[in-house]
């Protein structure tokens, strides 16, 4: 059973990393740049951006072609029939609908279009109603594209950098930053795990920085952060396992040589597409709202700050977009690097946010203390009954351990499961561990 929960998220996975990955690439083209690309991975406020502005990842022509019916199928197996089980030979019982609600909903839709394409159903031209639900518009890519192929650092030539180009980027990689510790505080939250201490979030954002890097060397363009998809993915299929990871790591590698199977997951019809992101987008921006369950936000300096941080998040980007020569400074170079930072709508948001919140007084039931005091409290009680002393376990390494607890040196390290902070010498740490 462990396994097939292991496959089932892996595969739901990649399933709506594809889909993604699949639409920026066939809408790339349409006033989408790099910056925009990187900037629509990032938390709830981009989300809500994309879902607004019409030349973004638009879902409003999929939604009109028929991905209705994709929604109303991941919407039954997810909410309606999870709680059922498939009766299997010898008296066991199979969660289909909990593990597999947006496969069983992405293949039948597929299906469906595959079968309506095939009896004539859908149009011939460009320009009519149904024609983006055919499934043999890219079948030229899927016969032309190679079977095996092996990247190569530098394959695109040599990669090159400017300063307002990175300057500007500087936005992002902090809206991504915060991101992921948002991203890994709601995993934490749905798996019902105890937040993860500085150490975990340390060692997280340092791979993630080693993937960035790897991603450029090797011409990927798309993201390597933490993706609040994969959180909605969880929250859907019921499934947390680290398994889970390794094995969809293995998928992608895999898939990453086997371009067969890239051109295949990328010819998926749109209104398919239209329909996962209508489901994901909308969990992934309640997530983002469940970290406020933790502060007291009846009251007006929490509804103030919530509402001020999203209004600006998302009306001075789409102000700026509207009114593209508002910004003149006399430089070229300073222009580009404000248009970038202040059409970020995470940056713009989560700075007003991070701002005020430090700024505005208030207690420490309305900034959240009392909840964390008494979440890590809990933690400590339970791993001193258990003998674990006050670190919660599930963030340790899968190797490795015994040395590291034994070795003083190790509680000095940002990324160590032994490291509390430099507040206290590494003799008393270790000895707490």
């Amino acid at each position: 059973m462990t396994t097939t929960l292991v496959i089932a998220k892996s595969v739901t996975t990649i399933t709506v990393r594809f889909i993604q990955h699949g639409s920026i690439q066939k809408r790339c083209t349409q006033s989408r740049s790099h910056s925009e690309l990187i900037r629509s991975h990032v938390w709830s406020l981009c989300r809500l951006q994309i879902l607004h502005k019409k030349r973004k990842i638009t879902l409003e022509k999929p939604l009109k072609e028929g991905c209705k019916r994709c929604i109303f199928l991941v919407i039954l197996f997810s909410q309606f029939l999870d709680r059922y089980d498939i009766p299997l030979p010898g008296g066991r019982k199979f969660a289909l609908f909990t593990f597999f609600p947006i496969l069983l909903a992405v293949g039948i839709s597929w299906l469906l279009c595959l079968t309506l394409t095939s009896v004539g159903a859908f149009p011939d031209d460009p320009a009519v109603y149904g024609y983006k639900a055919r499934t043999d518009l890219y079948n030229k890519d899927i016969r032309d594209a190679a079977w095996f192929r092996f990247p190569y650092p530098g394959q695109f030539g040599m990669p090159s950098a400017s300063l307002a180009g990175v300057i500007g980027m500087l936005s992002g990689v902090i809206a991504s930053v915060v991101e992921s510790v948002g991203d890994y505080h709601a995993c934490a939250l749905i798996s019902n795990a105890p937040p993860p201490p500085v150490h975990a979030i340390n060692r997280g954002i340092g791979m993630e920085g080693i993937g960035c890097v790897a991603a450029g060397l090797w011409g990927a363009s798309c993201g390597y952060t933490s993706l609040s998809n994969n959180i909605s993915a969880i929250s859907l299929t019921k499934v947390a396992s680290r398994l889970t990871v390794y094995f969809a790591a293995g998928l992608f590698t895999f898939s990453g040589i086997l371009f067969k199977f890239c051109a295949l997951c990328v010819a998926m019809p749109e209104p398919i597409v239209g329909a996962i992101m209508a489901t994901t987008f909308g969990m992934i921006a309640s997530i983002g709202f469940a970290n406020l369950s933790f502060v007291k936000v009846n009251t007006s300096r929490n509804l103030f700050i919530l509402g001020f941080a999203i209004f600006l998040g998302l009306g001075l980007p789409d102000y700026l977009n509207k009114n593209p020569g508002v910004i003149d400074t006399g430089s070229v170079l300073i222009d580009q690097i404000l248009n970038v930072i202040l059409g970020s709508n995470m940056f713009i948001g989560g700075l007003a946010a991070c701002v005020l919140d430090n700024l505005v007084r208030g207690s420490p039931e309305e900034l959240g203390n009392d909840w964390r005091e008494q979440m890590m409290g809990s933690i400590e009680e339970d791993a001193n009954s258990e003998g674990l002393g006050n670190r919660p376990s599930c963030y340790d390494l899968p190797f490795g351990m015994r040395w590291i607890k034994r070795t003083f040196w190790t509680s000095y390290i940002p990324f160590s499961p032994t490291f509390t902070g430099y507040r206290r010498s590494g003799h008393s740490k270790s000895s707490e561990v």
